[in-house]
């Protein structure tokens, strides 16, 4: 029972032993060395110049060493970038110890810290004991702080639905200060729109660099017209061989194209004559457009409807029953690829000549003529007869 209690009571004082407000025992922590997540180095001190590390993505893991005597004490550890904190990590040793000339991996800055600019930054860490106000220890190295940006997008302005393919030309340039490794620029969302090819490789990117890549886009007849957004994916490997991808937005102006109609009929007929209305449908390029229907009309009045042949050509024939003047018109409702357009022409139809008046008394002499010669070859015949 005796040595039960002694137990206990043993137990007890090497609690109060590890409880704050008992007597320090004299730590000394040091940062040996630090770590930062995602880059290429096995540690700071290893690397020759400023350490490479992208912004906004980084994480720093800290050696801390305790060259004196096992502690129960509390620390932390301060992560200050160009003198301003932006990690503060405590850590409490109340449930175990940490001994001397024991090694510690501090998790600091576990969160990505936000750089607003690429450039090279003084990363200063210092570790705390809870009741100093002075860092018990301080260490300082430099960062370069690097960003590989998408500046400069252009994207072609305008696709058309009556070509096959059109050009599609998107160009950006690397605005940061690192190097894009096996650039891709990809098609990850058409819009409806026919990309091809799927994908295009680039490459290395070097800051400041300028590229571009050709697409040939076709539009189907399902896509709306007005504005279609096309997204691409730019990806590419960083200094320390990690993917990245990132989104490009391009705009491109889905619209038909405006096709060339013209009309022609004679200028001027006489009434009742029968001519023949030509009409022509051509597209900007001046190749013909052919199975389109072109209506035709006279003076407002339809002729019909009539298809265009391989030559664009469209006809009808008209014969003029009254005189005057009379506007010829055609017109091309539009269809999926082409807008709609109109052409007219004037045709002017005069009153039919009459005979001239020397053919008709020329006729009434040659009549004239023939009737008497017809009489005298008879009259012989009756003479003749009467005998």
């Amino acid at each position: 029972m005796r040595r039960s209690v002694l137990c206990v009571l043993l137990a007890f004082l090497l609690c109060l032993a590890l409880l704050p407000g008992t007597a320090r025992a004299q730590s000394d922590f040091r940062i040996e060395d630090v770590v930062i997540t995602r880059t290429n180095y096995p540690s700071v001190k290893s690397a020759e110049g400023p350490v490479r590390i992208y912004a906004g993505d980084w994480i720093f893991r800290t050696s801390v060493r305790n060259y004196g005597e096992q502690t129960s004490e509390i620390f932390g550890v301060r992560t200050f970038l160009d003198n301003v904190l932006v990690d503060e990590t405590q850590l409490s040793f109340y449930a175990w110890s940490i001994f001397g000339d024991e090694w510690y991996t501090v998790r600091t800055a576990s969160q990505p810290l936000s750089i607003p600019e690429p450039g090279e930054r003084e990363v200063r860490m210092e570790v705390w004991r809870t009741y100093e106000t002075q860092p018990h220890d301080t260490y300082r190295f430099n960062v370069l702080i690097v960003k590989p940006e998408v500046s400069g997008l252009h994207a072609s302005s305008k696709v058309v639905r009556a070509l096959e393919e059109n050009s599609l030309v998107v160009s950006f340039t690397n605005g940061g200060n690192e190097n894009m490794r096996q650039a891709v620029l990809s098609v990850a969302d058409s819009g409806g729109l026919t990309i091809m090819p799927s994908e295009v490789e680039l490459g290395d990117v070097n800051p400041g660099e300028q590229v571009s890549a050709s697409f040939a886009v076709s539009s189907p007849a399902s896509v709306t017209l007005g504005t279609t957004q096309i997204r691409f994916s730019l990806s590419f490997i960083d200094y320390a061989g990690v993917p990245h991808e990132e989104d490009i937005y391009g705009e491109v102006e889905v619209c038909r194209l405006t096709p060339t109609l013209t009309v022609t009929a004679p200028s001027s007929v006489e009434n009742g004559t029968t001519v023949e209305i030509l009409a022509v449908l051509k597209d900007p390029e001046g190749n013909p457009i052919a199975d389109e229907n072109i209506t035709l009309t006279v003076g407002g009045v339809e002729l019909g409807t009539f298809k265009t042949d391989s030559n664009g050509a469209a006809r009808a024939s008209y014969k003029a029953t009254e005189t005057g003047a009379f506007d010829v018109g055609a017109s091309f409702p539009g269809s999926a690829s082409y807008d709609a357009s109109s052409a007219s022409a004037d045709l002017t139809v005069t009153p039919a000549a009459a005979f001239p008046l020397w053919i008709i008394l020329l006729a009434i002499l040659i009549v004239i003529v023939g009737l008497g010669a017809y009489l005298k070859r008879r009259r012989p015949r009756r003479e003749r007869a009467r005998r």
